[in-house]
């Protein structure tokens, strides 16, 4: 929507033109806040996520090395 100018529009109309484009850029602004709180609460998501997936990931390491070792000692055993 363009900003209402005076041009073509008698008084009352300019103003309530005017008006309408405050409402919807103020709607705009809040639309706005609220998408950067959902991107705020996503990245934080992502960043415990992350934290989550190293801890599997170290876990998966240490199961291959007690395998490893388990394989070892059952292969010297027989």
């Amino acid at each position: 929507m363009k900003e209402p100018t005076e041009k073509n529009l008698n008084p009352d109309e300019y103003v309530n033109q005017q008006k309408e484009w405050v409402q919807v850029q103020s709607e705009l602004l809040a639309q706005v806040s609220v998408l950067r709180s959902e991107i705020s609460a996503a990245q934080l998501e992502r960043t415990k996520l992350e934290g989550e997936l190293n801890t599997l990931k170290e876990q998966n390491q240490q199961l291959d090395l007690s395998n490893v070792r388990l394989n070892s000692q059952y292969q010297q055993e027989l």
